[in-house]
């Protein structure tokens, strides 16, 4: 469903836009992975602590490894420490390589 508004060349219709809310994001990583050659997103959290944003941090590296997240800025704003970084998706990633190749999903 994601991929059909693109490889038809034309906006999503009234039938797909009622299921707008679970298509945005695949989407979006769809046209992301068009531009970049890989998915990922990029995700702003806010802390009250430093030490908590350095500890999610160092969990998301432990759970996902250091080559899928990216920490892009962690400073201090408006009273609270906020954390970007950038999660790449390599599933997601792998399987719109094989898609946009032409292979075929198997059940």
């Amino acid at each position: 469903m994601a991929l059909y508004p693109d490889e038809a060349e034309r906006e999503a219709d009234a039938d797909l836009e009622r299921d707008r809310a679970f298509l945005q994001g695949l989407t979006e990583s769809v046209r992301r992975f068009k531009r970049e050659g890989h998915v990922f997103h990029d995700l702003r959290c806010c802390f009250r602590e430093r030490q908590n944003a350095e500890a999610f941090m160092a969990h998301q590296g432990a759970i996902l490894g250091h080559a899928h997240v990216v920490q892009r800025r962690l400073e201090q704003e408006r009273g609270y420490w906020v954390l970007e970084f950038r999660k790449d998706v390599p599933k997601l990633t792998g399987l719109l390589h094989q898609l946009f190749r032409g292979a075929a999903l198997e059940e």
